[in-house]
């Protein structure tokens, strides 16, 4: 019986593929309004462009390929035009990567939207493990190790987020999705590099034949799957640093009338989770998760556990239980089971988790990842096909759950997730912040964090304001940000 390939969007389907050997994308999402199969040397929008190498994220020129689903009604076109309309000085123009170009292409899976970008290195997420001080993730290590910045370069990726976003908000906008696979470095010019070094080759190590479990040749994948290569040696990591801020498809303007924004579970503010009115002030709450992120190495919030039947209120629960404090009875009043959890003054009832924020490798093997693709965290449901399955050890956004060698020897409190220093966001930071950072510094950042990280929006600092706390206002660095 053929199968119904309109359906693939809102429900299940029958597997074709056999696992791939590598960590590449999902073979199953090439099929009739998904993912256009590419193959190196193919050519785009009448021979313009020649693809040579798979970058990742974005990043000669770069160029993204929309699942033909979301190419007709991607408003990222739109956005990017009323962005370039807002620069008025050279500085702005460092803040956003440019779109340089765009087109359709017509494939076997539909009509996909492609956008030219300007070459960019890896992002934020990837760019860590890419460091040449850091081991590689494809070099033996230690399965505890979490890769990490150092202090410096933390602290020049989140000022070059804060110049982006205090540009967006001063022109009505909200990034709207703030993470690190959203901070792309620069790179240094590629112009006098010849193609032979930039060109991906088709070794065995880096690609996976594709392979139908009924033997049949698919006619809607690629022959092959391959491993992103980003322009990770070709990336500005000098200090001073700068950071590009990508994908505008979740921008909005914050004076007008918006639909809930699609935001990963792990960043979202409460007023997105309750219901209420979103404005620029989500992408500080996202920026205080975004903070603690680089410097630790772990999301702040890890509710995403399998089995999960009410994300919105383990989340809830994990902010009040983590020492932000009782949720306001104005935001309380929002969310129709909040007596489920809450009491009448905004107190914690329960107080019982599957896990602690500190959870070793044993104890979090079953994890499933949230594919920033596929779960979104708003509308109440998911987009897409289900959850696949993350490799042993990690959380819910790719991070290395815990660091083994941290919490070894701590003694038995860290098990009891009833111990309230557990679940303490300030006791957390002080115990797993950089090595690097004395006590000093860490209750400076924290109390950055805590600004941030504020239940009223309008308690939240703006984007300017975050630039001249003293974390930042004290940095020195060789290059000046032109602001």
């Amino acid at each position: 019986m053929p199968v119904d390939w309109t359906t693939w969007i809102s429900g299940p389907v029958p597997w074709r593929f056999m696992g791939p050997d590598m960590a590449t994308e999902w073979a199953e999402r090439y099929r009739p309004g998904g993912f256009h199969p590419v193959h190196f040397g193919d050519c785009l929008n009448d021979g313009r462009y020649r693809v040579i190498r798979k970058l990742g994220e974005h990043g000669y020129v770069a160029i993204k390929i929309v699942m033909a689903h979301y190419s007709l009604v991607n408003k990222e076109v739109a956005m990017f035009e009323r962005v370039k309309g807002c620069v008025q000085t050279p500085a702005d123009s460092l803040r956003l990567v440019s779109l340089l170009d765009h087109f359709f292409h017509d494939g076997p899976n539909g009509r996909h939207l492609c956008f030219v970008f300007e070459p960019t290195g890896p992002s934020a997420k990837r760019m860590v493990d890419e460091l040449p001080w850091n081991p590689s993730p494809h070099s033996p290590r230690s399965a505890s190790y979490t890769p990490s910045y150092p202090v410096w370069m933390v602290k020049g990726i989140l000022r070059q987020a804060l110049l982006s976003l205090a540009f967006l908000h001063r022109n009505r906008l909200a990034k709207g999705d703030l993470r690190r696979d959203h901070l792309l470095f620069n790179v240094k010019d590629l112009n006098s590099v010849a193609e032979e070094h930039l060109r991906q080759g088709l070794d065995g190590w880096s690609i996976s034949p594709t392979k139908r479990i009924d033997g049949k040749v698919d006619r809607w994948a690629p022959q092959y799957l391959a491993l992103d290569k980003p322009l990770s040696t070709y990336a500005d990591i000098e200090p001073g640093v700068r950071i590009k801020m990508s994908n505008l498809a979740e921008v909005f303007d914050f004076t007008a009338p918006q639909e809930k924004p699609d935001v990963v579970c792990t960043v979202r503010a409460p007023e997105i989770i309750l219901g209420g009115p979103c404005n620029e002030k989500i992408d500080i709450w996202s920026f205080g998760c975004l903070l603690y992120e680089l410097l630790v190495g772990t999301p702040v919030f890890q509710f995403l556990y399998p089995g999960v039947k009410d994300m919105d209120g383990e989340h809830l629960t994990e902010m009040a239980q983590m020492g932000l404090g009782p949720l306001p009875k104005r935001l309380l009043s929002k969310w129709p089971r909040s007596a489920k959890y809450f009491d009448v003054d905004g107190e914690l009832i329960i107080k019982e988790y599957p896990f602690t924020p500190m959870s070793t490798f044993e104890e979090r093997d079953d994890v499933v990842r949230e594919d920033t693709d596929i779960i979104k965290a708003t509308r109440g449901q998911h987009s897409g096909m289900e959850a696949e399955a993350h490799p042993e050890g990690w959380s819910s956004d790719g991070y290395v759950v815990g660091n083994r060698e941290a919490i070894e020897g701590q003694g038995p409190e860290l098990e009891d997730p009833a111990n309230q220093e557990v679940w303490d966001l300030e006791a957390r930071f002080k115990r797993f912040k950089p090595s690097e950072m004395d006590d000093e510094e860490a209750a400076v950042v924290f109390s950055l964090m805590r600004k941030a990280l504020a239940y009223d929006p309008d308690e939240r600092p703006t984007a300017s304001e975050l630039l001249q706390h003293p974390w930042f206002s004290g940095e020195t660095s060789a290059r000046s940000d032109v602001e």
